[in-house]
Formats: structure tokens, sequence, C-alpha cells
């Protein structure tokens, strides 16, 4: 869909279709899933503190995330590792990688992507305002979600098409 996907940022398509798929499926606010996240994260913070202490907060952690919200952990996480390894790789160019992320995310959308998708991962909305700015994306006000722009040329005019919601 996207040919403007620069090549080195990319992130495997399995990755972004599993965490498409894993935001899409939530029901609760995102607040509430970022919490639960910051919640599995800091036991795993602590593990070098002591294995038999941190494995009870970490045991208790896992128990407490119900099994449906756990691939979708597993899929949020796994998103942010790849993001974080392509700012490991190419460390001066960190506005690229993520406003290629929020396009590749756009283009397993069909087009579309909203600000709480990219909450998870930690994206600040400010890209999605670069993106706009650079008439990639156009604000879609009702819903508060971004469209991306594709131009389709007919005898000489073009014409925008809008994904449809």
């Amino acid at each position: 869909m996207d040919n403007n996907i620069e090549k080195k940022y990319k992130i495997d398509s399995d990755i972004v279709k599993n965490y498409v798929d894993a935001i899409n499926s939530i029901t609760e606010p995102m607040s509430q899933i970022k919490a639960q996240i910051k919640d599995l994260s800091e036991p795993l913070k602590q593990f070098s503190n002591t294995i038999n202490e941190t494995m009870k907060p970490v045991k208790e952690a896992t128990n407490q995330v119900s099994k449906t919200l756990q691939p979708i952990y597993n899929s949020i996480n796994q998103m942010r590792e790849e993001i974080k390894k392509l700012s490991i790789t190419y460390p001066n160019e960190q506005s690229k990688i993520l406003t290629n992320s929020i396009k590749q995310i756009m283009e397993e959308n069909n087009g579309i992507v909203s600000s709480r998708m990219i909450e998870p991962l930690e994206i600040s909305r400010q890209y999605l305002s670069i993106l706009e700015s650079n008439n990639e994306i156009e604000k879609y006000i009702n819903r508060q979600m971004f469209l991306k722009i594709v131009f389709i040329h007919f005898k000489q005019s073009i014409k925008k098409r809008y994904s449809h919601i």
C-alpha cells in the first residue's frame, strides 16, 4: 500500500499485523492497558535484585493479566522491542524510525491510525502531526483518527481517496 516506508526501518510484517490486530481487539481504555503493561514491566526490571524475591511479583503480575490480554501484551511488547532495536541500530534517526513505524501500522490497518494505536509504543502524537504537516496523512476530526492520503490519477486530475472507517 505505501511505498514511502524506508526499507532499513521496516519492521517484520507479521509483527506489525499482530500488533494492529491486538490493538484493534482492545475494548478497555488504553490507560488501563498501559497500567497493566507497566505492572508487568516493573517486576521484570527488578529481576537483577534477587531471583526469589523477583519471581514472586512476576508470578503475581502474570496471574493478574487475563489469558485474553496476554497475547495482546506480547504483541505490544514485541512491536516495542522491534522499534527499540531499530533505534539502537540507527541512533540518530529516531524521527524516521517512528514515522515509518506509524506508516507500517497504517499500511496494515487499511490506511487508518489513531493516537490510541501508537500510545502503547510510547510514540508521541507529535509524529502524527509531522506526518500531517508533510501531507502524508489527514486528520479526520470527528473521530480523532488520521487517514492516509492516497492519490489516484484520473485523466490528468488528482483526486484523493480516503479509506472508509
